[in-house]
Parts: structure tokens; sequence; C-alpha cells
């Protein structure tokens, strides 16, 4: 009797080597970097357009400059500052997330119990550049108040 299914192939699995692993991971970071990247970009450009083009070359008289520089919501936040805190507030968590996330398992690694890093130099001991970047990061540009 025979039958009508494929014969089986038979071969040997040979895993991944460390470099080929390393290698996709790798590729999975640079990708991610570059998403980040693109985002970071795509939104500078309105961001730009809106904040510093807009403000300073469109004449005051202008209607549109008018309707956008007039309070929205809550108190005296104009309608440009909100457009600039919704465009700016991805790029703070998404772009810069892994900054985030590195510098608090920095500060975390740094004064959990059983560390032995001494009291008194976890007041005077810098962490990495990640940290760095996260503690100094200037604020958002819907925080600036320059208009």
């Amino acid at each position: 009797m025979l039958s009508n299914s494929p014969p089986f192939k038979v071969t040997v699995h040979k895993p991944p080597s460390l470099e080929d692993r390393t290698r996709l991971l790798q590729a999975k970071e640079k990708r991610s970097l570059l998403y980040r990247l693109g985002l970071s970009i795509i939104v500078a450009i309105p961001t730009f357009v809106i904040g510093v083009v807009f403000m300073s070359l469109v004449p005051s008289n202008n209607p549109t400059k008018i309707f956008l520089m007039e309070p929205m919501w809550t108190g005296n936040t104009s309608r440009i500052q909100w457009s600039l805190f919704f465009l700016a507030t991805p790029v703070m968590f998404y772009s810069a997330g892994n900054f985030h996330r590195r510098s608090f398992k920095e500060i975390h690694a740094l004064w959990k119990r059983g560390s032995r890093t001494p009291v008194w130099k976890r007041f005077v001991r810098f962490g990495s550049m990640n940290l760095l970047v996260r503690t100094f990061n200037p604020p958002p540009v819907h925080q600036l108040n320059c208009f």
C-alpha cells in the first residue's frame, strides 16, 4: 500500500552559534534605535516649524497666529504650547525611554539593600551617560515659558 504523503527528510539540527545570536540581537537593537531616531526626526520637523519658524516669521496680526496664541482648556496655556506638549511627549517617553530605563536600573543597583557601595559614596558617585542624560535633560518644549 502506497502513501500519498511526501517522504520525510531527516536532518541534524544545528543550533545557532553565539556569533549568530549576537548578530541577531545587534540587528534588533539597531532596528529599534532606527525607529526611535525616525520618530524623533519626524516629530522634530513640525516642532521646529511651530515653535521657532512660525512664531518668529509670521506677523503678530495674522489671524492664525492669534488663534493659536489664545488660551485653551485651562489657565494661560496656548494652543501652540499644547501642540508642542503633544509632540514632545512621545519623544520624551519613547525615543528617550532607554535612558530612563537604564538610569532607573543604575539608581536601583546603587541604592538597593546589600549594596557594597558605602552610603557617603552613593551621593558623590556618578553613574553612566544614561544617568547623566536623564538627570540633566532639559525640560520639554511645552514647559519653557518663552512665548
